[in-house]
């Protein structure tokens, strides 16, 4: 089979200009996969009855969606059902007055917060018992022990698991084609559609993904050497 790299080059060229959208669904879910997942670890290290249990046995039914059943089923019920929400709230914006791409960072972001949370969890957990005691025993509050103590630990125990967490959510974003998403992969198709010179296409968005992996690596080891620092 003939390799046409005038397709190739012209799919590469389509796809670099989509990275702007896909690294959109990947900063946006982290930040609000942090926020929400740490809420959430917060929960549980301050021991709040009830909500985190509720909460953890809604993430353990949602770690069991497929991620394509969770994006086609979410677009499904978002056609359905906001329009009559927005009636009900008297706003006169519409379904099709609401960029894709708010919906795809929302959608990536619900999927992605049980392993954020669990992630983080796991983390808080890799402190040292020890640590919480000695800072009680020095005079600490429980929130100064845990901003003074816990978090500057936390954070390097948690960049290995966060740099394949990125990573997965940038290969993740390839499957919001589905719901119109111009990501990388899908605009790197739009040229080659007509003569179905697909191998082409997926090689350039190989490439693409390959290399903006690689650059999210670079950065997590980055900050990995400088934090590691704290790690007791």
């Amino acid at each position: 089979m003939e390799f046409h790299w005038d397709s190739f080059l012209s799919a590469l060229i389509a796809g670099l200009h989509a990275i702007p959208q896909s690294l959109i669904m990947v900063i946006g879910p982290f930040f609000l996969c942090t926020v929400i997942g740490l809420a959430i670890v917060a929960l549980r290290l301050f021991q709040v009855p009830v909500l985190p249990q509720i909460i953890q046995i809604v993430l353990t039914v949602q770690k069991g969606i497929p991620l394509y059943l969770f994006i086609v089923f979410g677009h499904v019920l978002y056609m359905l059902c906001f329009n009559p929400v927005a009636s009900a709230l008297h706003l006169s914006v519409r379904v099709g007055d609401v960029n894709i791409m708010y919906f795809a960072v929302f959608i990536l972001s619900w999927a992605f917060i049980p392993m954020f949370t669990e992630m983080y969890w796991g983390a808080v957990l890799s402190v040292p018992k020890g640590q919480y005691e000695a800072g009680y025993a020095a005079g600490l509050t429980r929130w100064q022990v845990i901003h003074r103590l816990v978090l500057p630990q936390m954070v390097p125990a948690v960049i290995p698991n966060l740099t394949n967490m990125l990573i997965g959510l940038l290969k993740a974003s390839a499957l919001t084609y589905l719901v119109g998403v111009m990501d990388v992969m899908n605009s790197a198709l739009q040229p080659v559609m007509q003569s179905y010179n697909l191998v082409e296409a997926y090689v350039a968005s190989a490439l693409i993904y390959w290399g903006i992996a690689l650059i999210i690596e670079w950065c997590m080891a980055g900050c990995l050497h400088v934090l590691g620092r704290y790690r007791a």
